[in-house]
């Protein structure tokens, strides 16, 4: 028989007692256990117990041989040492004994069994029985079922007792005042267990253990009278059993699954017998404690300390979150036995979970009310369970500390504190993403917060408390919109043993997101007088205890007391004020004054800080004490953080007395905890009372907040004057950007004042509110002339770079019309921080070894401290005389962007791409503050269009299938609207509609709120580029392809003007700010004006430009028009005149693809490609951005040198051709250019093909977009012949006596042509040639040298070589598809690369095989061999130029970099020591390639062979060394034409760059670069 057997042991009785010490004490531990033997085999063990007479209700499987099978159960005690456990008894039998005894009883009895005992000792009366029961594995579960039953009435039982047991102990108040608070969580906790107990079948023994233990551990209760005392007399092991008595609620709640954590995380814990074991021993030594057993030395045992895990090194990468220091040591506790009802409901929630509720509670309240002492109390008395995650408090006067930014990575880090689990997880996050600790709030609460709680919550047992106290005063409601937001709607994503206690007033903005919490809490002051009556009797009989006989014996009197009650009007903060006033000084004198004062009606909290104010000092009698404590006071209450009595002596110096002396006059309304400490105001009320003039009024403490302002903005402006120095941390390497610097932290806090750290943080803060002083105007003065660079080293140390810009507008508010002087030094130091704050915020050493060395020399900041900075980089050029028109240059997004924004305030711009992602970056700065990516299904949904809403609360954007709506602030998708085919988009001026064009010419408007529909209507015939709605919204404008534009009512869709019509596609439309003109910007060139009532052009605005204007905007005030072209070129013209504006800026590369003016008209951002730049719109261009008379400064396409190396022609891709000499780029002939049939654009924008010197170098051919060839001569560019074909021109080829050339077509044809006749010759058509879908070819060809055979790539993916004298087809090579190639010398080889790879590869020309092959890492765009066929020369799309040796495939000379945009074409010069590349930067770099080249040996001897010039990711403008160490920074308008490493010539149009490096210091020898002042 081998059928299974489910064998129950219940229980055992009888078990003799264990025999006593010495002294009558029992020895050893008391566990026992039984252990089932099966033919002499130990086959099962019982858990241990103490108690002989529980049961153990354990099943295991029996599966015996036959009947005979001998069972034997033995009773064992446990011993201290391993493998001595005692047997006390044992009871042998067969299997089918035992199962005839179990067969012969029903399933609610037990076979007993009784033991033989194994002592030595005299037998006595007493039996051991063991009860046991045996029933086939199929009937096993009913019985269990009963076993489960049993304990689940035991659990009951003992749960019921011991609430009962723990209610005894709540109803004796105040003799446990410090336990209660435990004491109360623990009813509440098990109580709620209690409850699930009776609604579960089944308990385990585990769980009774525990409880029974808790049960005996609570004994005590039993003798109430005696308890009492007791208690007392031993308060510090009462309060740790009632600690200890809530950790072990919280695990049985979790346990039982009726806690936070569902049944599935239960099973996930580890070692939970062991959990059990440690709490158990943890209550009895405890218990034993109380009883004066022993004395024990820990009394508090988390399970939280039971977790065992890897002891990482993580400090380093949690210090990155950069956590706000919360300093609680100054903040208060509810006095014991007060504010009970709304303690006990929050610990409550916070304790037991409800299903209805939220893991959000919202405490609000009046100011005044106790919500802070509250918060800290409910914290405080977590964080003894250890169970505080985190306590952020919040202050009005300390702006650092409660800035919205920082509480998502306080938050973090304080979290990641409480638990290894969870700080492994958000380390794991910063270390993914380093710049998550930056990214916007939503990003930060999603990575740092939601996933690393997500992902560890199996790890976390019970409630977790976090607090955040006085929400209000974080920020303001604009600046902490994004964070209410993830609070109010995130946070339920949370696990809800994370649970989150948050207070504040009821201001608006939050109570609009909070108020449908279901854990709500608003404070009636009205119920409050009893707790206000406690606390102000205790604060009086503290004052008794400690005047002692100095006061009355019946002082204060029951009457007083009531008196200072009802005067409190159920606040507390007046309560605390007026007990702290009275313990001040001389009670009996200052409770009559309270008592006699009259308080106004509503005022009294008024009229407490006048009694406590005019009582602190002699404010009438001396009035150098009025004048310093009102400097103390305004630092108080106006300073932007607290200050220490230090940091105020040195801004506002008091004239005799010290601010700590003023201070100690001040302590009943001024926290402050003596010198060196910072100081505070009592509460928010006070420091609105003191401002405000209608509160204080005349009072000699009544601050004129104006005047206050200028003191304190003249303070630190001195503080700046005396404290600022050059490295005034002694950095000693500026190869090291700050956050490399290890001991950075260390220095600033030893070389940085706090007066200078709140200095050069908030002086212009100051500035904004003061009243205008002279004396201001002069520090001012010095600031910028000594120490302006100096403050921004400063500000880069500490991190608060963001804050330079709003401190020098500022400041140039402040001195508007006052100081010309300043206004433009001003003016400039605004110019260099917008400039280079990219840099100054990631290195202070820079701002002297970059910024300043690339300063331009015009500029007033470069005139007053490069003269004190001798030993740095220098630079020429003609772009180095004045600032550049462009301010910016935002860089992020990784395809086209489609359309840009400002904000109404002007401070963020939105921008929506192709690649999906909607960005918004802070227009001053040009950091990304959110980025939001759409994603349907695998892939991306690019972008058409996107704006702000007119509040800007919102974005709206619309991608080709869908419109969405997100928060503009969080990045949170509110609304997702389908819809399909979408082109343009626009929202209406009131914000309550969206419309959208198709490419099939439909007009859709949808409602904004809901996505319903409005209206929809079919336009146009063609695709819609833009729609727009009118200033009103009632109308909306379109423009198409279809060639015209009209005006339609925006609610109907009936057509109310048009069509407006011109002669190709109207690219896009705009209505005038008033609503009363329409302007439109068409393929042919013409930018048009029309009245928009009558539909009439305005011929006096035409605009007509070859630079092909596409994209226009409207300035605010209707003045002016900007226009964005295809040529990347930006202008602008006065609407009145129609004449340019300061003429026309040039820098995109790009077209120009969107295009919009800030609110106020000062600035003008445009989009390109992927990047945005923004302008100023105000100011007149430098000479190098000028677009009118930079024509050709286009891309090359082509390159071709003369035989003597002497010139350079080049084709451009808007279809012009120039000669250079090739010794300093000076043009020679040309630009000439073929003029497009239509709109250029349209045709390739006249794209070149293909440039050719013949052989004497006095022609030259070039291969047009037009399907020609043209022949010149050289000397003027005169046209000679032209030869017209029928398809595309793929190469040329002179013949070596200048008299023919041959042309290669993408049609397949080779033509012959008389040169100097232009007529075609006799000549064979290429065989073989590849027809129908292969026939498009997406490379170039290429003739030999010799002109003897030509080969193209075929879209085919085949490369195919033909002799190019008979037609006839030599080889095809299988070498997958081809963007560029080109054949040695000899014709022997040819070598190709493509842009979809990194593999540059030579073939054998008559084989086809592949001779060698290298992976350079990059993508190929142009490869060419050399002269001599020893080297190869490969360009890239990441901007480098490599040159391979050919056998080999070594590179040689370095990576060639400079170019910033995508390599396009390259040349070798014909002696082979030179390549030309060719680039859409629209430049043309000579490299010169030989080992001994030393043109510029300065700069090869700080850079090295292969320096690198960063242009993307973070390190974006970096030129770093061989040894990738940052040497210096350039700025974006110097980049495109900078002189580099191995650059022997840079041809740009725009003007170029050269560096010398001959005074350079930077690394260990960079403070070398500073002489001092002159």
């Amino acid at each position: 028989m081998t059928s299974a057997y489910a064998l129950l042991i219940h229980s055992i009785e009888g078990v003799p007692r264990q025999p006593s010490g010495p002294f009558g004490r029992r020895k050893g531990s008391s566990n026992i256990y039984i252990s089932v033997h099966q033919d002499g085999a130990e086959v099962h063990r019982t858990p241990k117990k103490r108690d002989s007479e529980a049961p153990w209700d354990f099943i295991y499987t029996l599966s015996p041989e036959t009947e005979s099978t001998k069972i034997s159960f033995r009773l064992m005690r446990e011993s201290f040492l391993p493998g001595t456990d005692t047997c006390l008894g044992t009871a042998d039998t067969d299997f089918g004994t035992l199962l005839g005894m179990c067969s012969s009883v029903d399933e609610s009895t037990y076979a007993r069994l009784e033991m033989k005992t194994a002592s030595r000792r005299p037998q006595t009366n007493s039996r051991i029985i063991l009860s046991v029961h045996l029933t086939p594995q199929v009937n096993a579960s009913a019985k269990a079922i009963n076993v489960a039953k049993v304990s689940s009435k035991r659990l009951q039982s003992s749960l019921s007792s011991l609430t009962a047991k723990l209610d005894v102990l709540l109803r004796l108040g105040d003799t446990i005042s410090e336990s209660h608070p435990y004491v109360s969580i623990s009813w509440k906790v098990l109580s709620a267990v209690y409850q699930a107990a009776k609604r579960q079948q089944d308990a385990d023994e585990k769980l009774l253990k525990l409880v029974d233990t808790m049960v005996d551990v609570y004994s005590i209760v039993q003798d109430t009278d005696f308890l009492a005392d007791k208690l007392k007399s031993l308060e510090n092991t009462a309060l740790a059993i009632a600690k200890q008595t809530v950790e072990c609620a919280y695990f049985i709640q979790e346990y039982m699954a009726c806690g936070f954590a569902s049944r599935t995380l239960r099973t996930m814990w580890s070692e939970t017998d062991k959990r059990i074991d440690v709490l158990i021993e943890t209550l009895v030594n405890l218990r034993n404690s109380f009883q004066g057993r022993m004395v024990v030395q820990s009394l508090f045992m988390s399970t939280k300390m039971l977790q065992k895990i890897e002891n990482l090194d993580q400090s380093d990468t949690l210090r990155k979150l950069n956590p706000v220091d919360m300093n609680a040591s100054g903040r208060t506790s509810c006095l014991p036995g007060t504010r009970g009802d709304v303690l006990d409901d929050i610990r409550h929630w916070a304790s037991v979970p409800d299903n209805d509720s939220n893991n959000l509670f919202w405490l609000s309240g009046v100011a005044g009310s106790g919500k802070s002492t509250i918060a800290t109390t409910v914290a405080e008395s977590f964080r003894s369970l250890e169970r505080l995650g985190a306590f952020l408090f919040f202050d009005r006067n300390n702006q650092v500390q409660s800035h919205p930014d920082g509480v998502i990575r306080t938050l973090a880090y304080c979290l990641a504190q409480t638990n290894p689990h969870i700080a492994a997880a958000i380390c794991t996050a910063i270390q993914r993403d380093p710049a998550v600790v930056n990214a916007p709030i939503r990003t930060q609460f999603q990575c740092l917060l939601l996933e690393p709680l997500q992902a560890t919550q199996s790890c976390v047992e019970g409630p977790i408390l976090v607090v955040l106290d006085a929400l209000d005063e974080c920020g303001d409601p604009a600046s902490r919109a994004g964070l209410l937001f993830v609070l109010s709607t995130e946070l339920p994503r949370i696990p809800r043993n994370f649970r989150f206690f948050i207070t504040s007033r009821a201001e608006k903005d939050i109570s609009d997101q909070f108020q449908r919490l279901s854990a709500r809490m608003q404070l009636d002051v009205s119920s409050a007088t009893p707790d206000i009556m406690r606390f102000i009797t205790h604060e009086m009989e503290l004052i008794r205890a400690r005047e002692g006989d100095d006061l009355s014996p019946s002082w204060p009197g029951a009457l007083n007391i009531q008196r200072l009650v009802e005067l409190s009007g159920g606040l507390f903060i007046w309560a605390s004020t007026a007990t702290a006033f009275l313990a001040e000084y001389d009670p009996e004198t200052r409770l009559q004054t309270l008592l006699t004062h009259h308080f106004i009606p509503g005022s009294n909290l008024d009229g407490l800080y006048s009694v406590a104010l005019r009582g602190s000092g002699p404010w009438d009698s001396d009035a150098q004490f009025a004048a310093d404590a009102r400097a103390v006071l305004a630092c108080v209450v106006l300073g932007r953080v607290p200050m220490s009595d230090q940091t105020m002596d040195a801004i506002v110096s008091p004239s005799r007395r010290s601010a700590a002396r003023v201070l100690k006059h001040l302590r009943c309304v001024v926290q402050w905890n003596g010198s060196g400490s910072e100081a505070r105001t009592i509460h928010l009320s006070f420091a609105d009372y003191l401002t405000d003039s209608t509160r204080s009024g005349r009072e000699p403490w009544a601050i004129d907040g104006r005047a206050q302002q200028a003191t304190l903005a003249l303070g630190c402006l001195r503080v700046l004057s005396r404290e600022l120095r050059f490295n005034i941390c002694g950095l000693e390497d500026s190869h090291l950007p700050n956050v490399e610097v290890p001991d950075l932290a260390v220095r600033i806090g030893r070389c940085i004042s706090t007066q200078l750290r709140y200095s050069s943080s908030f002086w212009a803060s100051h500035l904004q509110e003061a009243l205008f002083d002279d004396l201001v105007l002069d520090e001012l003065r010095v600031f910028f002339n000594s120490g302006f660079l100096h403050w921004l080293e400063v500000l880069s140390l500490l991190g608060e770079v963001s804050r330079a810009s709003d401190a020098l507008r500022l400041a140039s508010q402040y001195t508007e019309g006052r100081a010309e002087d300043l206004e433009n030094v001003i003016a400039d130091a605004i110019k260099f921080e917008s400039a280079f704050a990219p840099l100054i915020t990631q290195s202070a050493p820079h701002i002297y070894v970059s910024a300043l060395a690339f300063t331009p020399h015009k500029s007033i900041i470069a005139e007053r401290f490069a003269g004190q900075f001798p030993h740095k980089l220098t630079y020429s050029g003609p772009l180095g005389a004045n600032w550049p028109s462009l301010q910016k240059v935002l860089r992020g997004h990784t395809d086209w962007i489609s359309s840009i924004c400002f904000s109404s305030d002007g401070v963020r711009i939105v921008s929506g791409s192709a690649d999906g992602a909607v960005c918004v970056w802070d227009a001053r700065t040009g950091e990304c503050l959110l980025q939001t990516i759409l994603v349907r299904g695998a892939t991306k949904s690019p972008i058409r269009g996107v704006k702000f809403t007119p509040d800007d609360s919102r974005i709206i954007s619309a991608s080709e299938a869908e419109i969405t709506i997100w928060n503009a602030v969080t990045g949170e998708l509110l609304l997702d609207l389908p819809s399909e085919d979408i082109n343009t988009m626009d929202i209406a001026a009131d914000g309550t509609r969206v419309a959208v064009g198709t490419h099939s010419g439909m007009i859709h408007v949808r409602d904004a709120g809901t996505g319903e529909s409005v209206a929809s209507w079919q336009a146009h015939k063609d695709v819609i580029n833009t729609v727009h709605f009118s200033p009103t919204s009632t109308c909306l404008v379109s423009a198409s392809a279809d060639g015209s534009a009209s005006i339609w009512n925006s609610e109907t869709g009936v057509r109310l003007v048009g069509p407006l019509v011109h002669s190709y596609q109207v690219s896009c439309v705009q209505f005038s700010p008033d609503g009363s003109q329409v302007a439109t910007s068409c393929w042919d060139a013409i930018v048009r004006i029309w009245d928009a009532n009558t539909g009439h052009h305005i011929p006096a605005f035409d605009k007509s430009s070859d630079l092909l204007t596409l994209m226009i905007k409207f300035s605010s005030d209707g003045t002016r028009i900007a226009g964005g072209s295809f040529f990347g070129a930006i202008s602008l013209w006065d609407v009145a005149s129609g004449q340019d504006i300061n003429g026309q800026r040039e820098g995109h590369i790009h077209a120009v693809t969107s295009i919009c003016f800030s609110p106020d008209g000062s600035r003008l951002a445009s989009a390109a490609s992927h990047t945005i730049r923004i302008w100023d719109a105000q100011g007149e261009p430098h000479s190098s951005e000028m677009a009118h008379n930079l024509k050709h400064n286009e891309s090359p396409t082509f390159l071709d040198f003369s035989g003597d190396g002497m010139r350079v022609a080049y084709g451009t891709f808007n279809g012009m051709l120039l000669i250079r000499d090739t010794e300093r780029g000076t043009i020679l002939a040309g630009p000439v250019a073929v003029t497009p049939p239509g709109p250029a654009a349209v045709t390739s924008a006249g794209q070149v093909f293909s440039v050719q010197f013949s052989p004497k170098g006095d022609l030259i051919t070039a291969a047009f977009f037009d399907h020609t060839v043209r022949v010149y001569e050289t000397s003027a560019l005169v046209e000679v012949a032209i030869m017209r074909h029928n398809h595309p021109i793929r190469a040329t080829y002179f013949s070596e006596d200048a008299t023919q050339i041959t042309t290669l077509t993408s049609g397949g044809e080779i033509h012959l042509w008389d040169v100097h006749g232009g007529n075609l010759l006799p000549q064979p058509t290429i065989t073989e040639w590849p027809r129908g879908k292969t026939v498009g070819l997406k490379s170039a060809g290429r003739f030999s040298r010799c002109g003897a055979v030509v080969a193209c790539g075929c879209g085919d993916r085949v490369l195919r070589i033909w002799d190019s004298r008979t037609g006839v087809l030599i080889t095809e090579i299988e070498s997958g598809p081809v963007d560029c190639l080109d054949f040695s010398p000899d014709a022997t080889q040819i070598a190709t690369g493509w842009g979809g790879s990194c593999h540059v590869s030579i073939w054998d020309t008559r084989t086809g095989r592949l001779l060698r092959e290298s992976n350079i890492q990059r993508a190929i765009s142009a490869v060419q061999f050399s002269p001599d066929g020893l080297c190869l020369a490969v360009g890239s799309p990441s901007y480098k130029v490599l040159v391979l040796e050919t056998e080999t495939m070594h590179l040689l000379s370095g990576v060639l970099n400079g170019h910033t945009a995508s390599v396009c074409c390259l040349r070798w010069f014909p002696d082979g020591t030179q390549v030309a590349s060719g680039s859409w930067d629209k430049t043309i770099r000579f490299w010169d390639v030989r080992p001994s080249f030393e043109s510029n040996t300065a700069l090869q001897a700080h850079l090295g062979d292969s320096p690198i010039f960063k242009l993307t990711g973070d390190m974006h403008g970096w030129v770093l060394n061989g040894a990738s160490q940052r040497m210096f920074w350039v700025p974006p308008w110097l980049r495109e034409g900078l002189y580099f490493s191995r650059s022997s010539l840079v041809i740009r149009d725009r003007g170029t760059t050269k560096l010398d490096l001959s005074q350079f210091v930077h690394g260990v020898e960079w403070v070398a670069c500073f002489q001092g002042v002159e």
